[in-house]
């Protein structure tokens, strides 16, 4: 199962060590394509922070290089 994961370096609720958790279980799992984006100047809310235009443009290409495979 493709996943994309990012997060926040700045997000000052959840520790941006959590994504290499949740990262090395995707390793174990032998997921597909897996691809994490850490972005500064956003908070938790990634989607509505300074950062958003880099976040979605990473899901688009996320995307599209999935649906190409």
């Amino acid at each position: 199962l493709p996943t994309l994961l990012i997060h926040s370096k700045d997000d000052a609720y959840v520790l941006p060590e959590n994504m290499e958790k949740i990262y090395a279980g995707l390793v174990a799992l032998h997921a597909s394509d897996k691809t994490k984006l850490l972005v500064t100047g956003s908070g938790h809310v990634v989607t509505r922070d300074a950062a958003r235009h880099q976040v979605f443009e990473a899901a688009r290409d996320f995307i599209k290089r999935i649906e190409e495979n």
